[in-house]
C-alpha cells in the first residue's frame, strides 16, 4: 500500500519536472510568436510604402507621356504623338484608383490623390477643346501650351511631394523595422537563458524529493511486509484454532481447543469460556485453561465476575490495572487477590444477542495490546459462531421432529381431504343447479346433472364445447364482459343473465360466477352456478307494471290533490273577500251607523249575520282540513296555561249555554299548570267539542270542562261531558269521518257540516295525542283527549296576559294607527272599531310610500293588508322592519290569505284572518298594549329614540316575546342598533344580510335552533368572525361546552345579568363605536 503511494508521488513529481518546462516553452514560444507577428506587421508596412512609391512613379510617368504626346502633336500636328498620349489617357484613372486605394490609410495623402485627378480630369477636358478647334493661330497655341506646362509642373511638384512623404514614411518604418527586430532577437535570448536556469533548478529540486519519496516508500513497504508475515502468521494459527473448532464434538471440547491455540498467540496466564443460558446473570463455565495447570483450572472467580460489563456489546473489555480500578469496581478484589494485574474480556455475539464471554487474566500490567485484543475477538467471534451453530442444530433437529409430526397429520387431513371432495361431488352432482366448471378460454371441463336438467345437454355432449353456445348471440358481449371480470380475479355474484337451452328455449337465470386458483394462486379456470329464475323474473315484470301502475295512480292522486289545494286556497279569497264586506256593513247597520232601523230589519240583519259566520266556520273548517291532511299545517308549540285556555275556551259558548239555560262547569286539578301546545289549535278543537256538547244537549242541561293528569301522569287529558242525546253504537265509527251526519233527522234538526270532529281529530293526532268517546244513547256523551305532558319551559313562557272581555270597549292608550288596506269597507270597519277604543285611524290605500307615510306619521300601530293593488304586502312589511325608523313599530297583519307562519316570521305582531271582529281587534291590541306596559314597567319608554347609524349594530336571535321586549329595550336605551330574528334560520339569513357586530344568539328556537344556526354562520367566510354570544335558560351540565364547541365566543345563562353583558359587549365591540353607556 505504501509502496503504491510512493509509486503514486513518484510519477506526479516526475509529471511536474516534465510539465513545467513544457509549459515555460510554450509560455515563450508565444511571446516569441507575438513578437514576429509585430515584426512582420511591420515588414509589411514597408513593402506596402514601397508600392505606395511605385505606383505614384507609374502616374507621374503617365502624366508626362500625357503631356509630351499632346505637345508634340499640338507643335507638329503628326499622329505620332498621339499614341503615348492616348495610352496614357486610358491607364492614367486606373493608375489613380489603385493609388487611391493605397493610400485609404493616409487621408492626407489620398486628400492630395484626389486633388491630382481633379487636375488631370480640367487638363484633360481643355485638351479635346483645343484639339476639337484645331487651333492655327500660332500665338494662342503657344499661350495654351504655356499654361499647360506650368499647370503640369505644378502636379509634377506634388507627385514629387507626395512620393517624398511617401519615402519619408518608408524610412521610418525600415527603422522601426530594424529596432523590433533587434528587440526579438534580444527578447529571445533572455528568455531562453531565463528558461533554462529555472528548468535546472525545478529539476534538482523534484529529483531530490523523488529520491526522497522512493526511499520512505522503501522503509513503508518493508515494515508491511513484516507486519503482513505477522497478519499471515496469525491467521495461520486463527485457521487451525477454526478447522479445530469445526471437528469439536462438543461445546466444551470446542472451548478448551480454542482456549489451548489461543495461547499459542497471546501470552496469558489464565481463561476461560463462559455460556449465558436465559440471562447474562446465569453463566456456565464450558473450559478453562492457566500456564500452570493447562487441562483444569480454579473457575471459582469467574464466578464472582459481574457478567453486565458485558451487555454494552463492545468488542472488547479490557483493564489494564486491575489495582487502578480495584476500588470502584469491588469484585477486582478476587483477581488481585491471586496476583492477576490485567483483564481482558471478549463478548460471544450470536444475531446481536449475547450468549458467552471469553475471559483472559496475567500477571503484568498491560499485558494485552492491541493485537492480542483483535485476536481474542476474533477467536470470540468463531466461538460465537460454533455456539450459535450448535444451538441450530439442536433447534434443527426439533424442527425436523415437528415437521415428521405435521407431515403425519397432514397425511391424515389429506385423507380427510379426500373424504370431502367425495362428498362434495356427491352433493355437486345431485344439486337441482346448474355447476359448471370451464378454462379460461371458455371451454367446459364439467358438467353436473343438475346443468343436464336445466339446459338440456348431456356430459358428453357439451364437455369441450365453449360456453358461448349456451347464451344468446345478443347477449355474447355482455357475458363476456362478465368472463373479463373473472379472468381478472373478481367475482360475480346473483348475476341475472338469459341462457339458451339445447332446445333454444332462453331462460333466466342467476349466475354465480368464481375463479378457479392452482396452488400458487394462479387462475385456471372458473365455475358457473346458474339457477332457473324464470318465474320470478315474470313476477318481478308484473310487479313492475303494477307498480308503474301505481306510480300513475299516485301521480293523478297528487295532481288532485295540488287542484283540491289551488281551488280550496282559491275558494278561501274568493269567499273571504265578500264575507269581510257583508260581515262588516251587516254588524254596521246592526250598530245604526246608518241610520235606525226597524225590528224586522235588525232581526233580517242578525239572520244575514249569523248565516255569513256559519259560512265562514265552515270555511276555517274545511282549509283546516285541507291543511292537515295534505300535511301542510304547522304546529306552533309553546308553553300554555291550561286555567288560561280553559276559560278562553268556555267563553266562546257561554251565551249559547246561556240562551238555553245550560250549567256549564270547568273542573282542573291542582297538580296541573301547563301544557307545550298548539294553543291555537287546541282551542279550536276544545272550542268543537264544547259547541257540539252545548248543540246537542237540551235546555236545563249540562256541560263539563274536566282537566286532569291521567293514569301515568305522563300527559293530560281534557274531558268534555254533556247530557245530551247521546250516540248509539252503530254510529260510532261514522262520528269522525268528514262530512258525515249520523242521520238524515239530525242533519235537519241540528245545523252543521260534520267536520267538526273530523278536524278535532286530526288536531289531536298532530300534537301526538288521541281522542276518546264513550257515548249512551239518551244519556249523553264524553269526549277525550290525551295529550303529551312537557315540563315547563322557563326560555320560552310568555306572562300569560288575560283575555279581554268581549263587551269591555274601554279606549286603549293607543293615539295613532296607521291602515295600509286598498277596501274602502274593511277601511271602514277597521276604523270604526279603532275609533271605538279611542285610536286615530290614518288609512294608506296603497303599498307605495307605505314606509315614508309611517315615518311621517309614527303611529304607535301599524295595520297591514297583503292583497294591495300595486304592491305585495310581504314588500312593504319587509320594507317596514328594515328601515331603522320604523322596524320598532308593532304591525298586525289582517288579510284573506292565511299565511299567519311566514307573517310573523317576518316580524309581524299578530295575525288575522278576514273578516275580522271586534273581539279579535281588541285582543291583539290589548296584547300589543301590554308589551309596551311591560317595557315601561321595566324602566324602557316605549319608543326609543333611533341611535345613530355609526353604532354597533346587534342582531338579537330570541323567539321568546317576553326575552325581545327587554332584550331590545335594553340595548336601544344603550344606544345599540338592534335587528331581530325569531329563530335560526332567519337569523342565518340576516346575519349575512346585514353582517352586524355581534349576535346574541338564544338556542332553543324553532325552524333551527341556536346551536346549529351557530354552525353555518361558522361555515360561511362572510359570517364566520362575527362574535357569537350564546343565550339559554337551561344550563344543563355540558351546555356551556356544547354552545363553544359549536362557535360561540361566549354564553350566558338566563335571566340575563345586564352589568354581565354590557361587560361581553365591550370585550368583542371596540372602545372607539361604543356608545355612551347612559341610557336614554
Amino acid at each position: 500500500m505504501a509502496l503504491n503511494k510512493a509509486q503514486a508521488l513518484f510519477q506526479r513529481r516526475l509529471s511536474r519536472v516534465v510539465l513545467f518546462p513544457i509549459l515555460l516553452l510554450a509560455g515563450l514560444s508565444g511571446v516569441f510568436v507575438w513578437q514576429i507577428s509585430r515584426l512582420l506587421d511591420a515588414m509589411q508596412w514597408v513593402e506596402h510604402t514601397d508600392q505606395v512609391i511605385t505606383r505614384a512613379t507609374q502616374v507621374q510617368k503617365l502624366l508626362l507621356d500625357i503631356e509630351t504626346g499632346g505637345r508634340g502633336y499640338l507643335l507638329t500636328g503628326e499622329q505620332l504623338f498621339l499614341g503615348p498620349y492616348e495610352k496614357g489617357m486610358n491607364q492614367i484613372d486606373q493608375a489613380f484608383s489603385d493609388l487611391e486605394a493605397l493610400v485609404v490609410d493616409n487621408s492626407e495623402q489620398q486628400q492630395r490623390v484626389v486633388q491630382l485627378r481633379q487636375n488631370q480630369a480640367r487638363w484633360k477636358a481643355e485638351f479635346s477643346q483645343i484639339l476639337s478647334k484645331q487651333l492655327a493661330d500660332r500665338a494662342t497655341l503657344r499661350a495654351f501650351l504655356t499654361a499647360r506646362k506650368r499647370q503640369m509642373d505644378r502636379m509634377r511638384q506634388d507627385i514629387s511631394n507626395f512620393i517624398s512623404t511617401e519615402e519619408q514614411l518608408r524610412t521610418a518604418r525600415s527603422q522601426s523595422v530594424q529596432t523590433l527586430t533587434r528587440w526579438v532577437i534580444g527578447t529571445t535570448i533572455s528568455s531562453a537563458l531565463l528558461l533554462g536556469s529555472i528548468l535546472a533548478v525545478l529539476l534538482r529540486s523534484q529529483l531530490l524529493k523523488m529520491t526522497q519519496s522512493y526511499r520512505q516508500a522503501l522503509e513503508t513497504a518493508q515494515a508491511q511486509t513484516l507486519t503482513a508475515q505477522q497478519s499471515n502468521q496469525r491467521l495461520m494459527t486463527l485457521h487451525e484454532i477454526d478447522q479445530a473448532i469445526l471437528g469439536a464434538d462438543s461445546l466444551n471440547h470446542l472451548s478448551e481447543i480454542a482456549l489451548a491455540r489461543l495461547q499459542a498467540l497471546i501470552s496469558y496466564d489464565q481463561g476461560a469460556v463462559l455460556l449465558f443460558q436465559a440471562e447474562p446473570q446465569s453463566a456456565q463455565v464450558l473450559a478453562t485453561r492457566s500456564r500452570e495447570q493447562a487441562e483444569a483450572a480454579v473457575v471459582d472467580h469467574w464466578q464472582s465476575l459481574p457478567l453486565e460489563i458485558l451487555q454494552y456489546r463492545e468488542p472488547v473489555w479490557v483493564i489494564s490495572d486491575l489495582k487502578a480500578l480495584a476500588q470502584s469496581l469491588p469484585f477486582l478484589e478476587t483477581l488481585l487477590t491471586q496476583g492477576y494485574r490485567s483483564c481482558l474480556a471478549a463478548p460471544l455475539l450470536a444475531e446481536a444477542h449475547l450468549v458467552g464471554a471469553l475471559l483472559l487474566v496475567a500477571t503484568p500490567t498491560a499485558a494485552f495490546s492491541r493485537e492480542a485484543q483483535e485476536v481474542t475477538r476474533e477467536v470470540a467471534n468463531q466461538l460465537a459462531i460454533a455456539i450459535q451453530q450448535t444451538r441450530l442444530r439442536s433447534q434443527l433437529q426439533a424442527t425436523l421432529t415437528d415437521l415428521e409430526q405435521r407431515v403425519a397429520d397432514r397425511t391424515a387431513e389429506l385423507a380427510q381431504s379426500n373424504d370431502r371432495l367425495a362428498q362434495l361431488a356427491a352433493i355437486v352432482e345431485s344439486s337441482d343447479d346448474a355447476i359448471v366448471s370451464i378454462t379460461l378460454e371458455g371451454n367446459i371441463l364439467s358438467w353436473n346433472s343438475g346443468a343436464e336438467i336445466l339446459l338440456g345437454y348431456s356430459a358428453s355432449e357439451i364437455l369441450g364445447q365453449s360456453i358461448d353456445c349456451l347464451f344468446p348471440q345478443t347477449r355474447s358481449e355482455l357475458e363476456t364482459q362478465m368472463l373479463n371480470q373473472i379472468r381478472q380475479g373478481r367475482q360475480v355474484k346473483h348475476y341475472e343473465a338469459v341462457q339458451r337451452r339445447q332446445d333454444g328455449q332462453e331462460i333466466y337465470v342467476s349466475l354465480a360466477v368464481s375463479p378457479i386458483k392452482n396452488a400458487v394462486g394462479e387462475i385456471t379456470g372458473m365455475s358457473l352456478i346458474s339457477r332457473d329464475i324464470t318465474d320470478r323474473k315474470q313476477v318481478q315484470e308484473q310487479l313492475h307494471l303494477t307498480s308503474e301502475r301505481i306510480s300513475l295512480a299516485n301521480a293523478e292522486l297528487a295532481r288532485a290533490a295540488r287542484l283540491k289545494d289551488e281551488f280550496l286556497a282559491g275558494m278561501s279569497h274568493e269567499l273571504r273577500t265578500p264575507l269581510n264586506a257583508i260581515l262588516g256593513l251587516s254588524e254596521a247597520l246592526l250598530e245604526e251607523i246608518f241610520g235606525e232601523l226597524t225590528d224586522a230589519q235588525q232581526e233580517h240583519l242578525r239572520t244575514i249575520e249569523q248565516s255569513g259566520q256559519h259560512l265562514l266556520d265552515l270555511i276555517n273548517d274545511i282549509l283546516d282540513l285541507s291543511k292537515i291532511e295534505s300535511g301542510k299545517m304547522e304546529l306552533e308549540i309553546l308553553p300554555v296555561s291550561i286555567q288560561a285556555l280553559c276559560d278562553t275556551s268556555l267563553s266562546f259558548v257561554k251565551q249559547q249555554a246561556h240562551h238555553k239555560r245550560l250549567k256549564l262547569d270547568c273542573q282542573i286539578s291542582t297538580n296541573v299548570d301547563e301544557i307545550a301546545v298548539d294553543e291555537r289549535r287546541l282551542r279550536q278543537a276544545l272550542i268543537n267539542l264544547l259547541s257540539n256538547a252545548v248543540k246537542f244537549t237540551p235546555e236545563g242541561g249540562t256541560v263539563q270542562l274536566l282537566v286532569s293528569p291521567n293514569s301515568f301522569h305522563s300527559g293530560i287529558n281534557f274531558t268534555v261531558t254533556d247530557t245530551g242525546i247521546g250516540i248509539g253504537p252503530d254510529n260510532l265509527d261514522k262520528l269522525f269521518q268528514p262530512f258525515v251526519q249520523l242521520d238524515s233527522s239530525l242533519s235537519r234538526r241540528y245545523a252543521g257540516t260534520g267536520l267538526g270532529l273530523a278536524l278535532v281529530r286530526r288536531i289531536v293526532e298532530l300534537h301526538g295525542g288521541s281522542i276518546t268517546l264513550e257515548s249512551e244513547l239518551g244519556q249523553g256523551s264524553r269526549f277525550t283527549i290525551s295529550l303529551p305532558w312537557s315540563l315547563p319551559f322557563a326560555d320560552h313562557l310568555a306572562p300569560v296576559l288575560p283575555e279581554p272581555d268581549p263587551i269591555d270597549l274601554a279606549p286603549l292608550p293607543i293615539q295613532r294607527a296607521l291602515v295600509i288596506e286598498d277596501s274602502s269597507t274593511a277601511a271602514s270597519q277597521i276604523t270604526r272599531y279603532l275609533a271605538e277604543l279611542g285610536t286615530q285611524a290614518i288609512i294608506h290605500p296603497v303599498a307605495g310610500g307605505a314606509v315614508q307615510k309611517a315615518r311621517e306619521v309614527a303611529p304607535d300601530v301599524i295595520i297591514l293588508d297583503i292583497l294591495l293593488p300595486d304592491r305585495s304586502g310581504w314588500d312593504v312589511l319587509t320594507d317596514l322592519k328594515a328601515n331603522p325608523e320604523t322596524r320598532t313599530i308593532p304591525v298586525i297583519v289582517i288579510s284573506v290569505v292565511d299565511e299567519r307562519l311566514q307573517g310573523m316570521r317576518m316580524g309581524a305582531s299578530a295575525y288575522l284572518l278576514k273578516p275580522i271582529s271586534r273581539q279579535k281587534l281588541q285582543q291583539v291590541l290589548s296584547l300589543e298594549l301590554k308589551s309596551l306596559d311591560a317595557m315601561q314597567e321595566a324602566g324602557y319608554p316605549a319608543t326609543c329614540p333611533l341611535p345613530p347609524m355609526t353604532s354597533p349594530l346587534i342582531l338579537v336571535a330570541e323567539d321568546n316575546e317576553a326575552n325581545i321586549i327587554t332584550l331590545m329595550s335594553y340595548l336601544q336605551a344603550h344606544r345599540f342598533q338592534v335587528i331581530l330574528a325569531r329563530n335560526g334560520l332567519e337569523a342565518v339569513q340576516m346575519a349575512r344580510q346585514n353582517h352586524p357586530d355581534i349576535i346574541l344568539m338564544d338556542v332553543q328556537m324553532p325552524e333551527m335552533d341556536g346551536l346549529e344556526a351557530t354552525r353555518r354562520l361558522r361555515l360561511d367566510t362572510a359570517t364566520a368572525s362575527i362574535p357569537i354570544i350564546a343565550l339559554t335558560a337551561l344550563a344543563m351540565p355540558g351546555d356551556r361546552e356544547r354552545c363553544l364547541a359549536a362557535g360561540a365566543m361566549e354564553y350566558l345563562t338566563k335571566p340575563v345579568s345586564w352589568q354581565q353583558l354590557m361587560q361581553l359587549l365591550k370585550r368583542h365591540i371596540p372602545a372607539s363605536r361604543f356608545p355612551d353607556e347612559s341610557p336614554v
